[in-house]
Parts: structure tokens; sequence; C-alpha cells
């Protein structure tokens, strides 16, 4: 996942343990400066085996943003560890901060790209959430409620967020 301005590139790394008899699997979370061909790994690892470029977006100033929740897994999966859950900012080489303290519910994925770089929407236990990528500051929506199966999408603008929520089955409330 290339960052916007090409000065990075975002890869996950699944690697197995040393015990060549153990399935042990932790994926890694690694940024290449293409200038330089030198590879830095981030400090945070995720057991098992995970597609992170699916839940990464890049915000301003070559910050990456990774949203991970135990929705991501499959059916039988063990659960991640707390320290995997929730939203955190990876600067290439640099420091990770996690944005859970900013939230007051766990945040559970990251639905919609950024809208022009101006806000970035994210969904929380109960509410939806508009986040400045600048200032990480947020502002809840208080409707519409999230549903399983909901539908982002920003205009092309960026000024509006249409969420479209289908109906239930058996519901007879039009979407």
């Amino acid at each position: 996942l290339w960052s916007p301005d090409s000065k990075w590139f975002f890869f996950d790394l699944v690697e197995t343990g040393q015990d060549p008899l153990s399935d042990r699997r932790v994926t890694t979370i690694n940024f290449l400066n293409p200038a330089t061909g030198d590879i830095c790994r981030s400090d945070q690892t995720f057991l098992g085996q995970w597609s992170l470029s699916d839940v990464a977006r890049w915000l301003p100033g070559d910050r990456l943003l990774i949203v991970v929740s135990n929705l991501m897994q499959s059916p039988g999966e063990r659960p991640l560890g707390a320290d995997n859950l929730g939203a955190k900012i990876y600067t290439p080489c640099g420091e990770t901060l996690s944005l859970d303290d900013r939230f007051p519910e766990a945040i559970l994925s990251m639905p919609t790209l950024l809208n022009a770089g101006s806000s970035v929407a994210l969904q929380g236990e109960t509410h939806y959430w508009l986040m400045d990528p600048q200032a990480l500051s947020a502002r809840r929506l208080d409707e519409p409620l999230p549903g399983t199966d909901d539908r982002l999408a920003w205009s092309p603008s960026g000024e509006q967020l249409a969420i479209y929520q289908a109906a239930a089955p058996g519901d007879q409330t039009t979407p």
C-alpha cells in the first residue's frame, strides 16, 4: 500500500516461528523506503496470519492508520490479544500511537477512505465517528447507529457522507 506521496510502501509479512514443529505465525508491519531500499519494521506484531493492508489507510504526514478488531476473524480462530486491538497510527521507522484513549468506545472498523484528506469515518461499537487526520480529534455522529451491512461513501467533493443501511429480513421499513 503506497503512501500518497510515494515515499513509503507499507506491507505486512507473515513469519513462522523458529520451531519447525510449531504452526505459530506472526504478522509484522513493515515499511519500505523505495529511494534507499531500506526496510524498517514496527515493534507491533499480530499473532496469526492477517492481511493488514485491508484495514490500513494512509493519513497526511506519512502516518498509517490501522484498525484491527476481532470482527476480522474467521469462525474458530483464536481471539486477538487486547494489545493488538483498536485503532493505531504508525509512523514509518518511528513511533506507534494508540487512538483508543481518544474515543469513549472501541473502534471496530474504518469503513471509508479519507474524504479529500479532511476526515476519516470510523465505526465504533455504538456510533460512527468522524476523525480529523491532522489533529486526531473526533466527533460522534448521533444518527444513524451502525448496522452490520452498512455501506459508506464520501461525495466527490468530500463534504458529504452517505450511509446506506439495508433493511433486515422481514423489516417493513424502507432503507
